[in-house]
């Protein structure tokens, strides 16, 4: 996805020096330290110039966010093939736009996965990470023992986590016969571990199943009513939605049981854990279900969900990137829950992709906040081909509809 996509997102350039390295960063207020370089992410990184890490053939950031670890391995060792791998897709463009900015691009690959999903590669010298908190205890496993299966012998993890966490990750990493920590540091907030698998270990780079196929990423079972019809959900951990459905969500979907009409092709963003997509399936039967997201776990399980409920695979296409662009001008509707708190231009830029792809007749169906809706209603009256079908607000949140001439 090109920056011009996110360009909307931006909200200033941030300055870094490492070592004798001047580094700029673009980033966003969507994205995790926006303000400045994050203390734990500076606090892991002089841990390598203290520990002389300075000299590596490979390397993996993971979650990488708008990529200040990886760019900064990158300066540390030019010559280094670099991953950089997230599982949101604005984070994976602001890393390639500062890569650029950089200088670094040479040898770097950026592509999304959820833990270590989709990174095939199992001959790096060193993985790093400032590993989120809220993930849960089965994901924060995944991450900190299946580095394993991709590290070379006597190759070295690096991570860095906050003081709520920081017990449970010492107690999995001591627990672990075949981890040996190299060095740990703390600071108020912060705990810095290096750590490495012992070459003896049986099971070093052998190949295992998908975290989230093997249920790494599952919290519970829940159901959903849509027109006096129950569907099982499986929710994810760090995904909103987990133990029920939101308001906003309940809003669409009483919309979306009046609507009328049949669809060949609609188009979901931002499907959260499925519950949206699967009233989709019921009220247009065998339309192609097209699920567009920044965030490859929502995809993920809203594409699950949809299987276990018996619909047709091929009948169901994933996009992760940033906004609704998906280069097809053939959706009979599109609708989606939009994102609260967004500069106006993101807005704009909802609009005009749904208009650019909607078929003539087709509908458009967004709820939110009842800011946001009211704002969105003021953008599409200045756009002649959409014409407005109804409104409804109730406890602070609104869902429209318009249809396209």
């Amino acid at each position: 996805m090109s920056m011009d996509t996110t360009k909307p997102y931006y909200k200033k350039t941030i300055q870094y020096t490492f070592g004798n390295q001047n580094l700029n960063f673009l980033v966003s207020q969507e994205l995790f330290s926006s303000q400045d370089i994050d203390l734990g992410t500076q606090r892991l990184l002089r841990t390598l110039l203290f520990e002389k890490i300075d000299s590596f053939d490979k390397a993996l950031d993971l979650g990488c966010g708008y990529g200040p670890i990886g760019i900064v391995l990158k300066k540390i060792c030019p010559q280094a093939k670099v991953h950089m791998v997230d599982r949101d897709a604005l984070a994976l463009s602001y890393a390639r736009a500062n890569a650029e900015a950089n200088n670094v691009s040479d040898n770097l690959k950026i592509y999304g996965s959820l833990g270590y999903d989709s990174v095939a590669d199992t001959d790096f010298d060193l993985i790093v990470s400032n590993i989120p908190a809220k993930v849960g205890e089965q994901v924060l496993t995944h991450i900190l023992k299946d580095a394993r299966h991709h590290v070379r012998k006597n190759g070295k993890v690096v991570i860095v986590v906050i003081d709520a966490i920081a017990e449970y990750i010492e107690q999995q990493l001591k627990s672990d016969d075949s981890i040996e920590i190299t060095y740990h540091r703390s600071w108020p907030g912060h705990h810095v571990y290096h750590y490495r698998f012992k070459p003896e270990s049986a099971d070093l780079n052998t190949s295992i199943e998908p975290a989230f196929e093997s249920g790494t990423y599952t919290r519970q079972q829940n159901q959903c009513t849509f027109k006096n019809v129950s569907f099982a959900l499986t929710t994810t951990f760090h995904l909103r939605e987990f133990d029920s459905v939101s308001y906003d969500t309940k809003l669409l979907l009483s919309h979306l049981g009046a609507v009328k009409g049949t669809a060949k092709s609609v188009l979901i963003f931002n499907p959260g854990q499925g519950y949206i997509p699967l009233a989709i399936t019921y009220a247009f039967q065998g339309a192609q279900i097209v699920l567009v997201d920044r965030d490859l776990q929502a995809l993920q399980i809203s594409r699950e969900n949809l299987i276990r409920n018996k619909c047709d695979a091929e009948k169901i296409l994933l996009f992760h990137q940033v906004g609704i662009d998906v280069s097809k001008n053939e959706f009979d509707v599109i609708v989606g829950i939009l994102p609260d708190k967004q500069n106006l231009e993101v807005y704009k830029m909802y609009i005009e992709q749904a208009r650019a792809q909607l078929v003539s007749g087709g509908k458009l169906i967004l709820c939110s906040s009842s800011t946001v809706i009211t704002r969105v209603e003021e953008l599409a009256a200045e756009d002649a081909q959409f014409r407005l079908i109804g409104r409804e607000k109730k406890k602070g949140y609104s869902v429209i509809s318009f249809h396209r001439s």
